[in-house]
């Protein structure tokens, strides 16, 4: 496809997330193989019809649907923008049915699961200590993972138990409250574990790599440590966004209003952060009773 490095570097100038763009170049990839094939290789020759059959051939080579909806999202805002830029006159997608869209976000873990589980975390070593820090952080703040990997030193307010998280998603910033197990545990890594592997004094990360060269932690390492925690304490696997759900529907059955929640997870809708909360999970009746005054079974 003729237009794609201008398209990325629109993304670069718009400072798209570096994972967001990845995943954009994944999905040019398939759909770049997919008219090649057809012998198209210039954006003005694809129609509205190639479109629709193209997601046909996607839908039967057993494409997930998260995918499905992620592929129509990327040529939407590519055809959008080479319609604006006057590249094309004819949007080939403006009219074609986008796939159902399905959100990929990890459910919670429920309370009397999570507290048992994150004690079982064995902290007798560096990389213990380290992974340990890691849960109780995403678990006290409900900060995203990439946003984890992102935190300064100076991000680190110990005196006031905040989080300075520079650069969220869409590039906002906003400070979250820190709890004092995960400062406990951020302490002890900073006191024992990093000074043993900082080769570099510039590197200012919170997260830096134990081996290699000195610098921040990759998002692969990050779901790599999650893999090998739970292998390495026999305890749940789950991927680093199930904390961040868990926070917030733990919080939400704590009383916590939902506006505060959304404030925390720095969500610009509403209607986003209700997608975190998954209340259902838990035994309401019980709660109800425990709670509501009115409400003894």
């Amino acid at each position: 496809m003729k237009y794609l490095d201008i398209f990325f570097e629109h993304l670069r100038l718009n400072h798209y997330a570096i994972n967001t763009v990845k995943s954009y170049r994944y999905v040019f990839r398939k759909v770049t193989k997919y008219f090649t094939e057809l012998g198209i290789d210039d954006e003005k020759e694809i129609t509205e019809s190639h479109v629709i059959e193209m997601f046909k051939h996607f839908k039967k080579s057993h494409m997930s649907d998260w995918l499905l909806n992620h592929t129509s999202t990327c040529l939407s805002k590519y055809f959008n923008f080479l319609y604006k830029s006057k590249i094309i006159f004819v949007d080939p997608t403006s009219n074609v049915e986008r796939p159902k869209k399905v959100r990929n976000k990890s459910k919670p873990i429920r309370k009397d699961e999570l507290l048992p589980l994150l004690e079982k975390i064995k902290t007798d070593d560096d990389y213990g200590i380290r992974s340990k820090m890691i849960y109780e952080i995403l678990y006290s703040t409900g900060i995203r993972p990439f946003e984890l990997l992102n935190i300064k030193l100076s991000h680190i307010n110990m005196g006031k138990h905040e989080l300075f998280i520079e650069n969220g998603k869409k590039k906002k910033d906003r400070v979250v409250p820190l709890g004092k197990t995960a400062l406990r545990w951020i302490e002890k890594y900073l006191k024992v574990v990093r000074p043993k592997y900082l080769k570099d004094k510039n590197v200012n990360y919170l997260l830096i790599t134990f081996t290699g060269k000195c610098k921040k932690l990759s998002i692969r390492s990050l779901y790599d440590i999650f893999k090998y925690t739970s292998r390495r304490n026999n305890i749940k696997r789950f991927k680093p966004y199930a904390l961040r759900s868990s926070c917030a529907t733990h919080l939400l059955l704590n009383g916590m209003d939902i506006s505060s929640i959304q404030k925390l997870l720095g969500h610009e809708s509403l209607t986003t952060t209700k997608d975190y909360l998954h209340p259902e999970l838990y035994d309401l009746k019980s709660e109800l009773a425990s709670k509501h005054p009115r409400n003894k079974y």
